[in-house]
């Protein structure tokens, strides 16, 4: 467990790449339940429980699935597990990193008068320095540049975005933030 964890920071702090992953479904499998958990706890926008599930699922399937085109594309899709085991524990570990900051950093009802969530500055912060952690895991998978890399990160995250907005008007999901 403690190797786990100390890959997942250095892959954070760009020591590693996905190719240190093990390559085991059940790791990939663990560390998406475990973003869809830090996600369910650190989602405030959302009051129904209900919501914040489908929501946090909903995501990390879509993510698996885009990330997956992703590596087809250049027919590298036998690199998907170690791929998103260390996306997805990158995730995690910055969700759950972040979580007490937000509680801790946030004040009032955890909302600006921009009706962004508090503070603003550390969740840009964080979704900055994930960006480029994704950008530079897809580099190392893709056998890429980084600008390439950068490029195919931001790609996964517009494609999750509106993946997960079609599938959450299907569902009826997340129609009013709290």
């Amino acid at each position: 467990m403690t190797q786990l964890l100390t890959y997942f920071v250095r892959l954070c702090l760009f020591q590693s790449g996905p190719q240190d992953a093990p390559a085991s479904e059940r790791l990939m499998l663990a560390t998406g339940f475990l973003v869809v958990v830090s996600h369910v706890l650190t989602n405030n926008l959302y009051d129904t429980m209900y919501s914040r599930i489908v929501i946090a699922v909903s995501q990390v399937l879509v993510f698996g699935a885009v990330v997956y085109l992703v590596l087809k594309i250049k027919n590298l899709e036998s690199r998907w597990v170690q791929t998103l085991t260390a996306l997805y524990g990158a995730a995690a570990l910055f969700q759950f990193a972040s979580w007490p900051l937000v509680g801790l950093l946030g004040s009032g009802d955890g909302v600006e008068p921009t009706g962004l969530p508090q503070p603003l500055w550390l969740h840009l912060a964080t979704g900055a320095w994930y960006l480029a952690v994704m950008s530079n895991i897809l580099r190392h998978a893709l056998d890429t540049t980084i600008g390439r890399g950068v490029a195919a990160a931001i790609f996964c995250q517009l494609s999750i975005l509106f993946g997960l907005l079609l599938i959450l008007s299907i569902l009826g999901v997340g129609d009013s933030p709290a």
